[in-house]
């Protein structure tokens, strides 16, 4: 058997056999219809959540990623440990399946073995003060992947007094979501940024 043949075969063997997390594979990706989100959330200092949910449709109107935001109070069960003040995650979906990992980690070894070693999370320590104008670790975060930019904004930032929690802690803020069609985002986790990393005095 010809050597190029036996090599299509073998390939054409192990796709047929991967799970469905192969769309990492895939380079034609859904073109996704715009869509916003706005949520504004009080930390009052309780114990609580900062849920929202979004779906993304493709131009069809059908459900293709699921974005979903909560922090270090969410008990439930889920396939992420949620922490810090507040942390996002896109999923893949088909239905009510999830069909990848979290695509706001990039490709590195780091943030493929964390949870939250990502930019999908934030700490009110990154917002604080000139920690919040950090390109693309700030206030404002952009993520180019599969077909998508989405951007992800605080804005509308409260604090708590210095003197009465002894650290910068965040009291209310508003998050904007935004999702539009990129046909040059190609790839299946989200693009690593250029944008120099803060310094550790920002919650990095």
């Amino acid at each position: 058997m010809p050597v190029n043949l036996w090599l299509r075969l073998c390939l054409l063997a192990c796709l047929a056999d991967a799970p469905q997390w192969s769309w990492a594979l895939q380079t034609v990706w859904p073109e996704v219809a715009p869509a916003t989100a706005q949520q504004t959330y009080i930390l009052d200092g309780t114990s609580r959540d900062t849920p929202l949910v979004v779906l993304v449709r493709d131009v069809a109107g059908v459900p293709v990623y699921r974005i979903e935001c909560h922090n270090g109070e969410f008990d439930d069960q889920s396939e992420i440990n949620f922490s810090g003040t507040f942390h996002c995650v896109v999923f893949a979906i088909k239905g009510e399946q999830r069909i990848s990992w979290n695509l706001l980690a990039t490709e590195d070894h780091t943030e493929q073995r964390s949870d939250w070693n990502n930019r999908g999370r934030m700490l009110g320590d990154q917002l604080w003060g000139e920690c919040a104008a950090f390109r693309e670790y700030g206030a404002t975060r952009h993520f180019r992947l599969r077909s998508m930019f989405l951007t992800l904004r605080y804005s509308d930032l409260q604090w708590f007094p210095f003197e009465q929690s002894g650290r910068h802690r965040l009291r209310a803020f508003t998050f904007n979501l935004s999702i539009i069609p990129d046909s040059s985002a190609r790839s299946s986790q989200a693009e690593r940024t250029e944008e120099q990393r803060p310094p550790k005095s920002c919650g990095w």
